[in-house]
């Protein structure tokens, strides 16, 4: 299940919504389904989340390209992606808070 989450200004979810079940293959659509979401919504941010059904919380690499490519497109309509996070049976990651993957997720200036 992949789910956004989004936010307003002040940190109140405006919206959450499962916008694809199963596995993906196409990613420009499902990209833009979350793109619409908070452009309809008017977020200001949006945590993105998704889980791994069978195996570790680790992003792998399709999701680790994913949300390079969220975050890309996000900023190019000024919404901020605050967070990916990856669930499983065997816990969670937040890749916000994962060293190698902070610098996705940290301010520019």
């Amino acid at each position: 299940m992949k789910k956004p989450l989004s936010f307003d200004a002040y940190g109140k979810e405006i919206h959450s919504s499962v916008v694809h079940e199963g596995s993906f293959y196409v990613i420009d659509s499902y990209i833009r389904k979350v793109l619409e979401l908070a452009l309809k919504y008017h977020a200001w941010a949006v945590i993105f989340a998704h889980n791994h059904t069978n195996g570790s919380p680790m992003p792998s690499a399709k999701d680790i390209n994913t949300t390079y490519i969220l975050k890309n497109k996000m900023d190019s309509i000024n919404i901020k992606l605050l967070d990916h996070i990856i669930f499983s049976n065997y816990g969670s990651a937040s890749m916000a808070e994962l060293e190698e993957f902070q610098n996705i997720f940290s301010e520019s200036e």
